[in-house]
């Protein structure tokens, strides 16, 4: 599943954006947005398969979780330096 490669991935990159003491905000506000789109596109093809297993299907229920997280972080200010 390539879409899982690729939330993976970005989710990486924003750990990164985040992370740095210099980050750039916009980019990480991007790249969470990026985040929320690629599991709301996931979740929609889950619910049009149902013979993905569940161990994928739990995997994107704890990213939809972890973004919804971060986002209520983001937006609270934890991030600002």
């Amino acid at each position: 599943m390539g879409k899982v490669d690729t939330l993976l991935s970005t989710w990486e990159d924003y750990s990164q954006v985040i992370g740095m003491a210099d980050g750039n905000l916009r980019q990480g506000f991007q790249l969470l947005t990026e985040i929320r789109q690629g599991i709301l596109e996931l979740k929609t093809r889950l619910a049009e398969n149902p013979t993905i297993g569940s161990e994928i299907r739990a995997m994107v229920e704890e990213l939809d979780i972890l973004a919804a997280t971060e986002e209520f972080k983001f937006n609270r200010g934890d991030y600002l330096h």
